[in-house]
């Protein structure tokens, strides 16, 4: 069972990636590098996830 603040930031997480996610779809045709940068922050969010937090490992 994770602990309630971890799973608090892993929603947080979460609907910030969907958020950048469908923010670059809307984008992504008139801006395409744009777009590519969004998604590129998004994916961040899953392979560092202290990058938010300020905390390192």
């Amino acid at each position: 069972m994770m602990p309630d603040q971890a799973r608090q930031l892993a929603r947080r997480r979460t609907f910030a990636a969907l958020g950048i996610f469908a923010l670059a779809a809307l984008v992504s045709p008139f801006v395409p590098l744009l777009g590519f940068g969004l998604i590129c922050s998004a994916l961040v969010l899953y392979v560092r996830p202290e990058a938010i937090s300020g905390r390192v490992a």
